[in-house]
């Protein structure tokens, strides 16, 4: 029987000790699961918008994504970890919830359209497609302040992730269910709109990378 991978991140341990020190520490870190996905979601042209102006509108879209997938994971009880860009995120997310994050995420991109005239990316790549390239991606989890904690990713897997999502013509999953590279696509079960501010953000958002990522910078950054 497989091993459920839901709880893989919920069950890690949490240290505490400065970032710097766990990046220097890569036996502390754990592989993240072949069968979980790196979703991530950007906006398109964000540089142009944010020269109008409209820092707080793109900095709302790109939250939005996070609550999305948090809202799903908190119903289902575990923990998700997160990755804010200010106009965008990146987020691990365990199989058994990856269709549902997947669904939301096309929701709020259509949402985002709509209500903003604003462009919302979202692209996503399994685990194990990572790996079969030669991309680690290992996560930690730490305590920055009492009741923060925050996922540290150690590897350049995030950084493939984002750069197939980017990069991608709009490969879906094959008709056998296979994961697919890519962007992704709203299917006839894209219906539910999800409450963007059900779920709270406590303390701030986002982890920290292992890696020259261009996105978040807390601690010292370490490539696999």
């Amino acid at each position: 029987m497989a091993k459920d991978t839901l709880r893989y991140f919920t069950d890690l341990p949490v240290h505490r000790r400065p970032v710097s020190g766990i990046l220097a520490d890569p036996a502390v870190f754990a592989d993240v699961p072949e069968d979980w996905e790196v979703i991530t979601s950007d906006v398109r042209g964000s540089t142009q918008a944010l020269n109008e102006g409209r820092h707080q509108v793109v900095n709302l879209v790109a939250t939005g994504s996070i609550i999305a997938a948090l809202n799903i994971a908190h119903r289902a009880g575990v923990a998700l970890p997160f990755f804010f860009g200010g106009d965008g995120a990146t987020l691990a997310v365990p199989a058994a919830l990856a269709r549902q994050i997947e669904q939301a995420l096309l929701v709020h991109r259509d949402n985002t359209r709509a209500n903003f005239g604003l462009d919302l990316r979202v692209g996503g790549v399994a685990v194990a497609q990572l790996r079969a390239r030669g991309q680690t991606l290992k996560l930690a989890r730490v305590e920055i302040a009492p009741g923060f904690v925050i996922p540290v990713a150690l590897g350049r897997g995030l950084l493939e992730a984002e750069r197939i999502a980017k990069a991608a013509a709009g490969t879906r999953r094959d008709g056998a269910g296979q994961p697919r590279l890519g962007a992704l696509h709203a299917g006839r079960e894209a219906g539910a709109v999800f409450d963007l501010f059900r779920h709270r953000l406590h303390g701030g958002l986002g982890g920290a990378f292992g890696g020259d990522h261009r996105r978040i910078h807390l601690g010292r950054a370490r490539a696999d």
